[in-house]
Formats: structure tokens, sequence, C-alpha cells
């Protein structure tokens, strides 16, 4: 079925369930009626590109590598590194977080 909203068309996609009878079985107001059961549950795919408001972004979980030290140094000197890459991190996903938000604005103003 095609459908039309704020003049742009698309196909409904309506995701089927499939179901099995189970052993619930009743009887309500002379009618009988059997409980069904989903054979499995349905998920959302973990992986979609989606449009909100003029702006395209994915769903699912975006993994960041952690640094990885490989030198061999003194224990007080790689606690220093560690904490300096650490910091390095949240430094550069903060950064990716304010350009991600800019982006966004920049196509909403855009548009």
């Amino acid at each position: 079925m095609q459908l039309k909203y704020r003049g742009i068309t698309y196909e409904q996609t309506s995701p089927v369930a499939e179901v099995a009878p189970s052993l619930v079985v009743g009887k309500y107001r002379g009618q009988t009626w059997q409980l069904q059961t989903l054979k499995r549950s349905a998920t959302q795919q973990e992986n979609m590109e989606l449009k909100y408001r003029g702006a395209t972004y994915r769903t699912g979980s975006t993994q960041v590598a952690e640094p990885q030290v490989t030198s061999q140094v003194a224990p007080a000197a790689s606690v220093l590194n560690l904490l300096r890459e650490r910091a390095m991190h949240q430094h550069q996903v903060l950064k990716h977080r304010h350009d991600v938000l800019l982006s966004r604005a920049i196509q909403e103003v855009a548009f």
C-alpha cells in the first residue's frame, strides 16, 4: 500500500509475526478462544539508516577502539601514559559528539 506524509510517498511495510497456538483455551460469552504466542520475538535490526528532520543517522552500536599501550616503560610512567591516553580519548569522543550535533544543526538550518 502506498502512503503519503508531508508530500513524501512511501510503501507501507508491516512486519509479519509468526504465531503458534498455545494450550490456553477458554470461553467468553459463548465463544471459544485460543491464545496464540509468538514463535520468536520480533527484534529490531541493529544497523539501520534513518532520517529525522532531514538529518540522516544510523542506529546500532558504534564501537570505538581503545588505545593500546605497547611500550615497556616504568610503572609510574605507564600510569601517566594511560591517564594521558584516556584524557585524549575522552577529548576525541566529545569532539566527535560536538561535530555530529553541529552537522545536524547545519542540516536543519539548511532545510
